[in-house]
């Protein structure tokens, strides 16, 4: 499922106060809610990928997938304040997260654009948005 990957850095951001102190628990899978008022909050949405070069062979039980974090203020220096926190989180060695064995994480710089945009046009408010590959194991 592939929103484990989700699941996973929801839990892992919801444990960190430099992000909590922005966010409160605001911290949200592929879309924010309806209503979400102007305090800071996160979307984390699985991104469309190409081949899962861990799977293969069909029996490496890793997945590798593409997770936007976009990171939503009332302004986009408020955006970029909580992306910054975002990246300091302790995100890029891994661990077990909501459940989920995440063997690492990777800031990434090739990825279509073109999904930032429909994010900030769906949120209607100033993103900063970081695109991880993150690489964990598959849970039923």
């Amino acid at each position: 499922m592939s929103a484990n990957c989700e699941k996973a850095l929801i839990a892992k951001l919801k444990t960190v106060s430099a992000v909590t102190s922005l966010t409160s628990t605001r911290i949200y899978p592929r879309i924010a809610p309806e209503g979400t008022g102007r305090e800071g909050f996160i979307v984390v949405r699985r991104m469309p990928s190409g081949t899962n070069r861990h799977r293969l062979n069909g029996h490496c039980p890793l997945v590798n997938s593409m997770v936007m974090v976009a990171c939503c203020g009332a302004t986009y220096l408020d955006s970029r304040n909580i992306a910054e926190a975002v990246q300091e989180a302790g995100l890029f060695d891994g661990g077990t997260w909501g459940g989920v064995d995440v063997t690492c994480m990777e800031i990434q710089d090739d990825y279509d654009e073109s999904e930032i945009g429909q994010m900030a046009d769906e949120i209607g408010r100033p993103i900063e948005a970081l695109v991880f590959e993150m690489v964990y194991e598959e849970v039923a």
